[in-house]
């Protein structure tokens, strides 16, 4: 019987499970990273570690597992954080996460000058700390080195899936819940703040569910997984994902 991989990227660990076509749990194991704390009201993580977690994890998941049986492996987890990567690739900082308070001026700008009615018409939502976009704009004022260096940003699962397949991507519910980043639909204010010339920001945007592709082949996470298909956000392996996080 085919099986799926659901990997659900915690604040604190990451999740993995494997589960049969008709919702049987066969493998399941959990794997932890810590939480970097360097201010008050600060949460960050080095996103390294999600990736050397799930890659332990995965080879701890499948032991004993007929890996040509894997039809499908999807990920879920913790939204809002903040990755930025340079054009080479790599990590510029550790990333914000969706509990770090630092942004809490550039929330108010939002709320406040752009206004709530405004920033809600555009995007759907108010600005919080939390989101993506006042995280960015905090890069922007007190890193502004590293913001320089930026040319893609990406959220905390959407970087994993990158890692372990090649494939810039997200779906519709993390990248609306970034206060419009992946969007650009800003007012001139709001651009103003946080664009830069050299920013590719985006990734693609799918529905959930929807077959993004990538191959694991070229990660070395599982070598003898036949990865010539296309794996990411198949249906099942999304459900899954849900079941991880649960």
């Amino acid at each position: 019987m085919n099986t799926y991989i659901g990997i659900d990227l915690g604040t604190s660990g990451v999740k993995l499970l494997l589960v049969t076509g008709d919702g049987r749990i066969l493998s399941e194991c959990t794997r932890h990273y810590p939480c970097l704390h360097p201010k008050e009201g600060w949460s960050e993580q080095d996103a390294q570690m999600w990736y050397v977690e799930t890659r332990a994890g995965l080879a701890q998941l499948l032991e004993g597992q007929d890996r040509s049986l894997v039809r499908g492996i999807a990920a879920a987890g913790q939204m809002h954080g903040l990755v930025t990567l340079d054009k080479e690739g790599n990590l510029i900082r550790p990333a914000i996460l969706w509990n770090d308070g630092r942004a809490q001026a550039q929330t108010e700008y939002l709320n406040g000058i752009v206004g709530k009615s405004e920033l809600s018409r555009l995007t759907g939502n108010v600005a919080f700390a939390g989101f993506t976009a006042p995280k960015l704009m905090w890069m922007r004022e007190h890193e502004r080195k590293n913001f320089a260096r930026i040319s893609r940003i990406m959220l905390p699962k959407d970087y994993l899936v990158y890692r372990l397949c090649g494939k810039f991507s997200t779906d519709c519910s993390d990248a609306g819940g970034t206060c419009s980043v992946f969007t650009l639909v800003l007012p001139d204010g709001m651009t103003t703040n946080i664009s830069s010339a050299n920013l590719v920001f985006l990734s693609s945007v799918y529905e959930q569910g929807v077959i993004t592709g990538g191959n694991f082949v070229e990660s070395g996470v599982t070598p003898d997984i036949p990865l010539g298909r296309e794996y990411f956000y198949d249906d099942a392996a999304l459900v899954a994902a849900i079941h991880a996080a649960k």
